[in-house]
């Protein structure tokens, strides 16, 4: 784990998180700063609650009085100059204010994937912005194969997306466009899932 300094946290956001962490009553308890689909237009800045030994290795660390804050690793790059910010209104109501710049900008030096293989740079994209999305209706996706000699990327869905019966637009409107538009050479999308063993279907 290392030290970073990415994030501006406000001294009012500092004694936020360290009232909240006061109330959880777990010992070694800390803040773990996140993002959902980076580098894309629905591009969301995660914050939860991090009990010991639930941060990963990889995670930057960084501290702002008395509150550490644990920071994926892949999250680095796009919340460089972001602030997190919290502000109370003449009622007392409080709110959490987070801006970062670099989140939606899919041109961020973090998107280059150049050097990884095209079934890992598929991989990452499904992981990173689209099965974030799958997962509201309690589903996900995930590469069998690519197969190169005609661009298509062979998917199998599960969870909800098993035996849903949007699946198919899910494949073509969603997944199929994304991949398409962002990395070349994906031509086609292809599902192989057995529908009709889906156990719980979203629709």
């Amino acid at each position: 784990m290392k030290t970073v300094d990415v994030l501006t946290i406000t001294a009012m956001a500092e004694q936020h998180f360290a009232r909240l962490l006061a109330r959880e009553n777990v010992p070694g308890t800390q803040i773990r700063v996140s993002v959902v689909s980076p580098g894309t237009t629905g591009a969301e800045v995660v914050i939860n609650f991090c009990p010991p030994g639930e941060n990963e290795v990889s995670d930057g660390v960084q501290m702002r009085g008395s509150v550490y804050f644990f920071i994926e690793a892949s999250a680095i790059p796009y919340l460089k100059d972001a602030t997190i910010d919290f502000t109370t209104d003449k009622t007392g109501n409080g709110e959490l204010i987070i801006k970062a710049p670099h989140l939606k900008k899919s041109n961020h030096p973090a998107r280059d994937m150049s050097h990884l293989a095209h079934s890992d740079q598929i991989t990452y994209l499904i992981e990173t912005e689209i099965n974030p999305g799958l997962a509201a209706h309690g589903g996900r996706v995930a590469l069998v194969e690519f197969i190169e000699e005609d661009g298509t990327a062979v998917l199998a869905f599960s969870g909800g997306c098993q035996g849903c019966g949007m699946a198919n637009v899910t494949l073509k409107q969603g997944i199929e466009k994304t991949l398409t538009a962002q990395l070349p050479f994906v031509l086609a999308v292809k599902d192989v899932t057995d529908h009709k063993s889906g156990e719980n279907p979203y629709y």
